[in-house]
């Protein structure tokens, strides 16, 4: 049996260090491509989830994206880190939510969505440490806050800078996406709805087909439409859209709109008020 304060990460107690023929000093991974392929090469994913569930590489760089805000940020206690099983635990569980998924709808095979990041939420909860300011802010909001942090970081990667766009002379390219919502449009995206249904949803939008196109043409189906729901998550951490969380996905809505109805209609959208 190992006291607790011999267990204590990134450091050697006194009493075990004549145990220890070697100790060997490592970093955590410099960039995010080696990151990835730790996460790949040790991720255990059955045959079965391998073959039907497709993963991009915009979702695999998300999930390391993590790991990297995750070190950086205020409210995990630095001396316990951030390893590596946190991006391994996260992967897993992001391959095993869109399978989920294609079950429920009885699918041959599906793709990884943005919003089957909901199941990684619980793999970062349990990987990671808080500090006090990170314990009044809640183990899932700090999660939550991490994953929108990887959201805005890779949204400059992939499209153009939002805020930028907002206050350039030229032409905005997100004004129709923006302007859809502001004619008064809610789009909710739940997290177990069907390929058809998902596809169906998404193309509603006005211009945000033609944006990805625009950005990215040669881009698979299932390509274009993750990144078309990828640019509402990243509008909304830009300040552009507004979020809302359901219980099974996500609601996006006009930010405007957002801060001054204080009191929806019983049409509006169900959204969970507490985990804005």
């Amino acid at each position: 049996a190992n006291p607790e304060d011999y267990t204590n990460r990134g450091s050697i107690v006194t009493p075990l260090k004549d145990r220890i023929e070697s100790q060997i000093l490592t970093h955590y991974p410099r960039s995010v491509e080696i990151s990835r392929k730790i996460t790949q090469q040790e991720a255990l994913l059955p045959p079965e989830q391998k073959t039907a569930v497709e993963a991009d590489g915009l979702v695999k760089n998300l999930i390391e994206q993590i790991a990297f805000e995750a070190r950086n940020s205020e409210y995990i206690d630095k001396k316990s880190g951030v390893s590596a099983r946190l991006t391994i635990s996260a992967y897993e569980n992001l391959i095993s939510n869109a399978e989920r998924r294609m079950i429920i709808n009885n699918e041959s095979s599906t793709f990884v969505r943005i919003s089957d990041f909901l199941g990684v939420i619980p793999a970062i909860t349990g990987k990671i440490e808080l500090v006090y300011e990170g314990e009044l802010e809640g183990p899932a909001k700090v999660a939550t806050m991490l994953i929108g942090k990887s959201i805005k970081t890779l949204m400059l990667q992939f499209f153009p800078d939002p805020e930028k766009a907002k206050k350039s002379k030229a032409p905005n390219p997100y004004a129709e996406i923006i302007n859809w919502f502001g004619n008064g449009n809610n789009l909710a995206i739940d997290d177990n709805i069907s390929i058809a249904v998902y596809k169906k949803i998404l193309s509603e939008v006005t211009g945000l087909k033609e944006l990805v196109k625009k950005v990215h043409p040669r881009l698979s189906e299932t390509q274009q439409y993750l990144l078309m729901e990828f640019v509402l998550h990243g509008l909304a951490e830009f300040s552009q859209l507004s979020k809302g969380f359901l219980d099974n996905g996500f609601a996006f809505s006009d930010m405007f709109n957002s801060l001054f109805n204080l009191e929806p209609d019983e049409d509006d959208l169900d959204i969970d008020d507490e985990r804005y």
